[in-house]
């Protein structure tokens, strides 16, 4: 799978980082976390995104009980320095916000069309029309 493909890359970025950590007397956790993590936090994330909106719109199926598995095994893992919400929990807000915001819009063609609705006239109508138009126009 992809977490063998990168793994040997990842050990190696975690000596080397170790090695720069004892070095210089230093500790970079955001930058330990995305190592140790093997890169693949992004594409966890990523899929615990395209999650949300199934899951909202329907919460008994597989879908809500993968996002919330997904997000059970992050919160066991805390990344960053602890100020600041995790990162893959404000990726789910901006999703969730996203849908929110796309469910409350008032598509602008259906309001225009409530407002205005389309009159169909025959060609015998619109031809009185523009000879009335064109009457009043001198």
């Amino acid at each position: 799978a992809l977490s063998e493909r990168i793994g040997e890359e990842a050990d190696r970025y975690r000596e080397r980082l170790t090695k720069l950590q004892h070095r210089y007397a230093m500790q970079l956790p955001t930058i330990a976390d995305r190592i140790g993590e093997r890169f693949l936090r992004p594409l966890i994330i990523d899929r615990m995104r395209a999650l949300v909106v199934p899951a909202i719109m329907h919460p008994e199926s597989p879908s809500f009980e993968i996002l919330e598995s997904e997000a059970r095994m992050l919160t066991k893992e805390p990344s960053g320095v602890g100020f600041d919400p995790p990162g893959w929990l404000i990726a789910l807000e901006e999703e969730v916000r996203r849908w929110r915001r796309q469910m409350t819009s008032i598509d602008e063609q259906q309001l225009l069309q409530a407002i205005l609705p389309t009159v169909p006239l025959t060609i015998e109508e619109l031809h009185r029309q523009i000879s009335q138009w064109e009457k009043m126009q001198g």
